[in-house]
Parts: C-alpha cells; structure tokens; sequence
C-alpha cells in the first residue's frame, strides 16, 4: 500500500507537470509553480514533504516546475480552507492546484468540473492496482475526481504458535 502512496503522490506531481506545461513556452527563468496543500505532516516531518524535495531537485528542475506546499494541517482545516477557496470567500487563499483531503471536502465543492478526471491520465491496468470501492468512492459525475492515495483497510496478523497452543487448549 505504501508503494502505491508514494507512487501515486509522485503520479499526481506528474500530472501537475502534464496540465502546468501543456500550453505554452517554457522560460528558464520563470519555473511553472504547482501549489498543493495536504495533511501529510503537520507538527512533524513530512514524508510527502521529503518526496516533493526530491522532485524539485530532479525532474522538476530539469523540466523547470515547482511543486510549492502552501499547507500542511489538519483534515479539517484544509476541508474548511479548501471550501472558503472554491466559494471566493473574502479573505480565502487561492484554491490550490492539488489538495489532499476526504471526498466530502470535494462533494462541498461548489463546481466539481473545475477538478481534473483522473481516468484522462491512468491506464486500466494502472487503476486495477487499487481497491475498487476506494475508485468508486472517488467517481463523481461519471468523473474519477478523487484519487484514493490515503486509503486504508484493516488487518490483523495472529502469531500462529501462540495461537495452536490457544485452539488446543480451548
């Protein structure tokens, strides 16, 4: 699941490369800035943080794109944000070019085609790597519009010998 994450994250990096360079010339001096706000970090270290360096230091400068994290907080206040953003609040920061958020910060939105159709930039065989329902969850308006990259499932693992010694006794 972990290599799906990262592999993911660094997809939607890409895809900000796709859509921000699409159109026009290229100047050296003036690098495509890809704004994201996520949830990945907040007090701590952030791992995606980490991953966007990498990025900039990479692919990014050689294609001369900058992935710039505006925030790093908590779920709630990037639902909150996000919404004050997508509504022209007064006081409300531009609305990011990516987010990471829970879908009901994306079914809030006032206009959900302002959102890129993920189904335009993976392969079916790239998106059978997820879970299904974590795809369905994601599917608005005939539009893949959330992109499942925090999802988790629950597992259990029982140490076998302790539990023969268990089942024998009981």
């Amino acid at each position: 699941m972990r290599y799906i994450m990262r592999r993911s994250c660094l997809f939607l990096v890409m895809i900000a490369v796709i859509v921000f360079t699409g159109c026009g010339q290229k100047k050296k001096e003036d690098p495509v800035t890809v704004t994201l706000w996520h949830v990945y970090g907040g007090q701590t270290e952030s791992p995606l943080n980490d991953l966007i360096d990498e990025f900039n230091e990479t692919i990014g400068k050689e294609e001369n794109i900058r992935v710039q994290v505006g925030s790093v907080t908590n779920t709630n206040t990037i639902h909150e944000n996000v919404l004050a953003s997508a509504f022209g609040d007064p006081g409300a920061s531009k609305l990011p070019d990516m987010f990471v958020s829970y879908p009901k910060t994306v079914l809030a939105m006032p206009d959900d085609a302002e959102l890129v159709d993920y189904y335009d930039y993976f392969t079916e065989e790239e998106l059978n790597e997820f879970i299904p329902a974590f795809l369905e969850e994601g599917v608005i308006h005939e539009r893949l519009s959330i992109l499942p990259v925090a999802k988790s499932t629950e597992v259990m693992f029982i140490n076998k010998t302790a539990f023969d010694r268990f089942a024998k006794e009981t």
